[in-house]
């Protein structure tokens, strides 16, 4: 709720807006209602409009100058006491805004890029586009270095969410090429959550998808993703089955009536504002409302900056509206990073034959996947990593996330700087075995995938 101003100006406020009224409930209601209005239209205005038409810091100058604006008009327009000249007054006022706005500094490329870990990461990096957009901050940065290809980072309100290294490639690859290449014919794609173009890139691969519908809520970052990720994502903004619409991602499955064989949703960390509305009960309902039979839905899950409580939450209540739904594994060195959960409304067999008979048909889809380090059906299937029945014993009496109490975002946020990825991984797969019934292999690879998943 908007609040007076502070300090004196309000009573003063109220005293040169009285004049002859009598009424002094009506004369605070007055100068209160103004004060709410000019609240509101002020912050709706520079959040909206300003901040991405001028940016932060001409945003400032532009409040300093308008400060500086009304003393002027307010010297002009009273009575000053002692018998005060006004010019050398509004002289100062004027000198003072002036200096002000001159002196306000530059928005550091770093701040956009990092937010408040700025002084921990931003020493190696280089900015090669900074944007601030109506609903989020965006930045493209490099990493400074000998190599001949340096790594490139997407960053959004102060946070990396997508990049070209191996791990962050893997797992955009993943979001796409799971369901893909387990549906036998997908022709129509949704995408939530634009990132680096890199899962949206990863559809291009595929001769019968006929549509790629990808929502995205801020305009920079297709923007600036659809530049410098280029090559990551196979100029997927250029394909002319792609069509690119600028739209909350609840919003617009609530209001479309179209139905796809494959969704993938890869929102923001799910500690970050507004990340937790696309992982409720809710919302994946309304996923499997639009997908058509025998569709897939893909759904992104940090394990690092999480605590084992937030996954819980994002797993089973994933798990709840998917009861027949997968989790794969993008780790590190056979280490916990994140996952990828799959859903479906049927149950899954996947047959390993199928999908190697997939790869070598399609080459274009083979070197997508050899470039995370996917080279065969098997290496796809070892990053499995459970179905419900593995960990229902590990999710327990979990908290769901709801539309009612978003308590992903609330679990999340208590671990954001945490890094017990691995711990979280393993407590998981701790009594994941060989799935009886979900691979269809040969007798060869079943004695290989056994053998895999002892070790693990």
């Amino acid at each position: 709720m908007p609040v007076p101003p502070g300090g004196a100006s309000f009573p003063l406020a109220i005293a040169a807006a009285g004049g002859s009224q009598r009424d002094p409930g009506a004369l605070v209601g007055r100068v209160y209602a103004a004060n709410t209005i000019g609240a509101i239209v002020g912050a709706l205005a520079f959040s909206a409009i300003f901040i991405s038409w001028l940016g932060t810091r001409n945003s400032q100058v532009l409040l300093v100058l308008l400060a500086g604006l009304s003393v002027v008009v307010v010297l002009t327009s009273v009575s000053l006491p002692f018998g005060r000249r006004r010019s050398p007054m509004i002289a100062a006022a004027v000198v003072v805004c002036a200096g002000m706005a001159m002196l306000t500094p530059e928005t550091p490329p770093g701040l956009i890029g990092h937010g408040p870990q700025v002084k921990r990461w931003d020493e190696a990096a280089e900015y090669l586009h900074v944007e601030e957009g109506r609903s989020a901050s965006v930045a493209v940065s490099r990493n400074r270095g000998r190599s001949a290809r340096p790594p490139t980072s997407l960053h959004i309100n102060g946070q990396v969410c997508a990049s070209n290294f191996l791990r962050d490639m893997r797992l955009q690859r993943m979001l796409g090429h799971l369901p893909a290449m387990l549906h036998p014919e997908p022709k129509s794609v949704l995408i939530i959550g634009f990132g680096a173009g890199v899962t949206a890139g990863s559809f291009t691969r595929y001769p019968s998808i006929e549509r790629i519908v990808i929502v995205e809520i801020e305009p920079e970052v297709p923007a600036a993703s659809g530049r410098y990720f280029k090559p990551e994502n196979y100029a997927v903004l250029d394909d002319p089955r792609t069509e690119l619409v600028i739209d909350d991602g609840r919003h617009y499955l609530t209001t479309t009536t179209e139905k796809f064989d494959l969704i993938t949703t890869d929102p923001f960390n799910p500690w970050a504002k507004g990340a937790g509305a696309l992982a409720t009960r809710e919302f994946l309902e309304l996923g499997a409302e639009h997908l058509n039979p025998g569709g897939f839905i893909s759904q992104w899950v940090p394990l690092y900056q999480m605590n084992e409580v937030a996954v819980r939450s994002q797993l089973g209540t994933f798990l709840e509206v998917f009861p027949e739904g997968s989790i794969w594994s993008n780790d590190v060195r056979g280490r916990g990073y994140d996952l990828v959960l799959l859903g479906q409304a049927e149950p899954l067999v996947v047959d390993s034959e199928k999908l190697q008979t997939r790869l070598d048909g399609n080459p274009l889809l083979r070197e997508s996947l050899a470039d995370v380090e996917i080279s065969s059906a098997m290496d796809l299937l070892r990053t499995f990593a459970g179905r419900k029945s593995d960990v229902r014993r590990w999710l327990g009496d979990y908290p769901p996330n709801l539309d009612r109490n978003l308590r992903l975002e609330y679990l999340a946020g208590r671990a954001r700087m945490a890094e017990k990825q691995e711990r979280i991984y393993d407590n998981m797969t701790n009594r994941l075995d060989y799935p009886e019934g979900f691979f269809q292999v040969s007798p060869e690879e079943e004695r290989v995938l056994r053998r895999f998943f002892e070790l693990r």
